[in-house]
């Protein structure tokens, strides 16, 4: 080789801090935070009611229904001490926290027998479960149940009436209404008349025979 001839000056370049080796933490971290929101997305909502008593209420299987869907599961039952009331956890679908509202209410709702027939028969299968009627008012998280399923509202289409008795009789809340044979109402509730002691009855007409 020609000792005059210059040699060509290496070219240098800054070293990366890209490696492969990152691909993985980077993928896992991605995949944790996912698995996070998808958790937290499908993570009910705690809300606590108050039952005189924990009958027919089991951790893990009573369920909190609306129109027939389920919409929680009972948690935990624990009994308060110093009131001797049953305090119920319930983990309510997320989809469903617009419900949990002031006038929100909840009862037990279990078989019953009466001169008006029965109730809840589809708890013999299925067990006890919670029902609800979503209020307004502001968010709300802790409740009182009633102690019975309340009255059908005034609200409700169709015919309201009242009826004036002097005695209840046999009547009871959900008495039929029937006009020739064929069920067109029930009984929605009735009332003692302070003025003349007569029974005050009060009638839903449903829309279609109104």
């Amino acid at each position: 080789t020609d000792k005059n001839a210059t040699l060509s000056k290496a070219r240098v370049k800054p070293a990366s801090n890209w490696s492969a080796i990152w691909v993985l933490p980077i993928i896992a971290l991605l995949i944790g935070g996912w698995l996070g929101w998808k958790a937290y997305s499908e993570a009910g909502v705690m809300i606590e009611i108050e039952f005189p008593n924990g009958d027919g209420l089991q951790a893990g299987k009573t369920e909190l229904n609306y129109k027939g869907i389920s919409l929680g599961k009972v948690q935990a039952v624990n009994l308060d001490q110093k009131t001797q009331k049953v305090n119920v956890s319930i983990e309510v679908d997320r989809h469903a926290e617009n419900f949990l509202r002031e006038k929100t209410v909840f009862w037990l709702v279990k078989p019953d027998i009466s001169l008006a027939g029965v109730t809840g028969l589809e708890t013999l299968v299925s067990g006890n479960y919670i029902g609800m009627n979503p209020g307004e008012g502001k968010p709300q998280f802790k409740f009182t149940a009633l102690e019975a399923a309340p009255p059908l509202s005034d609200a409700l289409p169709g015919l309201h009436l009242k009826l004036r008795a002097e005695k209840l009789g046999s009547i009871t809340e959900g008495s039929p209404v029937y006009y020739r044979q064929i069920q067109v109402g029930a009984v929605t509730g009735y009332e003692l008349n302070n003025n003349d002691q007569s029974i005050m009855i009060k009638l839903h007409i449903r829309p279609e025979y109104s």
